[in-house]
C-alpha cells in the first residue's frame, strides 16, 4: 500500500495513510509533502458503507512543519442508515477527507492497510 497525495493551491501538499487499528479505529497518517506548514482542523474518514469516522471531539487540530509526520487516531463514528459503525476491513477504499486552514478540504481515497 503506502501513501497517496495530492496537492492544492500549489504550496500545500499531503500524503494520507489509514491504517486499521480495530472494528472502531483507524490511524491516519498524514505527511506534509508541501512547501508550507499546514494546520490541520479535522479529519474525516468515510466507509465504503458510509460511516463517517472523526477523531474525538477533545482533538484540537494541529500544525505539521514541511516534511514532517503526525498519526491522529479516528475512532468517533456517525454511523450511516446502511452503515454498521465499525471500520473497513483491510484492502477496502475509503475516502479521507482533511481539513487545514490554509487550503480548505483536501479529499483522498485510501486503501486501508
Amino acid at each position: 500500500m503506502g501513501w497517496v497525495g495530492g496537492q492544492k493551491a500549489r504550496s500545500v501538499a499531503l500524503g494520507v495513510r489509514v491504517i486499521r487499528v480495530n472494528d472502531s479505529t483507524y490511524n491516519v497518517e498524514i505527511k506534509n509533502t508541501g512547501g508550507v506548514s499546514v494546520t490541520i482542523i479535522d479529519i474525516k474518514v468515510t466507509d465504503p458503507d458510509g460511516d463517517v469516522h472523526t477523531p474525538p471531539e477533545d482533538w484540537e487540530g494541529e500544525t505539521l512543519a514541511v516534511g514532517k509526520v503526525t498519526t491522529v487516531t479516528v475512532s468517533e463514528v456517525t454511523k450511516a442508515a446502511e452503515g454498521d459503525g465499525e471500520t473497513a476491513s483491510v484492502g477496502t477504499e475509503v475516502i479521507v477527507t482533511v481539513t487545514t486552514s490554509e487550503a480548505g478540504d483536501l479529499t483522498y481515497k485510501a486503501v486501508v492497510e
